[in-house]
């Protein structure tokens, strides 16, 4: 049996992105059902501008909890403070007075995004957004054997949430039968 993985592609400026995020423990669980893994893969949508996104990747190097509050804080900076946060000195900045994220050690976290591993996992994930022709987001890529077999976009005229939820569920089902 070939595992399936699970890929949500998203950015931090995004609140259909945001919305989804509630749903990603659900996602995990059903993604192990077919022995594979959920992963949350945030790009930039400018090629001049990955600082949240780098910071992201920094914070998953230590440690799950500490990415998903990253996450989080991220997300609030982007869309309900409506935070630039466009260099990486902005987005210690507002890390440090979030409360979620407030008693990082952001030296440590600023290392930890200005490494090759950071680097590299957001390439991997513009490469794969490419790769399966993502459009809008949030996108979800099913990957089987290495390599992307579908991909499940949000419309403009389809809200998120449960029903898109399990339009995901559903394709992790029939993929999982069909192994």
């Amino acid at each position: 049996m070939n595992s399936i993985f699970l890929v949500e592609v998203a950015n931090f400026s995004c609140p259909y992105c945001r919305a989804m995020s509630r749903w990603h423990d659900h996602l995990e669980t059903a993604v192990r059902q077919y022995g594979g893994a959920f992963r949350f893969a945030p790009i930039s949508l400018s090629e001049h501008n990955d600082t949240r996104e780098l910071i992201y990747y920094g914070a998953r190097q230590l440690g799950a909890e500490a990415a998903e509050r990253v996450k989080e804080a991220l997300y609030r900076g982007a869309q309900d403070d409506q935070l630039p946060m466009e260099t990486e000195a902005q987005v210690l900045e507002f890390l440090g007075r979030a409360p979620s994220t407030r008693t990082f050690n952001l030296a440590q976290l600023q290392v930890a995004a200005r490494s090759e591993e950071a680097r590299e996992a957001h390439q991997r994930a513009l490469r794969l957004a490419h790769m399966a022709r993502v459009n809008l987001l949030p996108s979800y890529v099913f990957i089987q054997d290495g390599r992307p077999v579908y991909t499940l976009e949000r419309h403009d005229d389809q809200p998120v949430g449960s029903a898109f939820r399990g339009r995901i569920e559903a394709k992790l089902k029939e993929l999982g039968e069909n192994q």
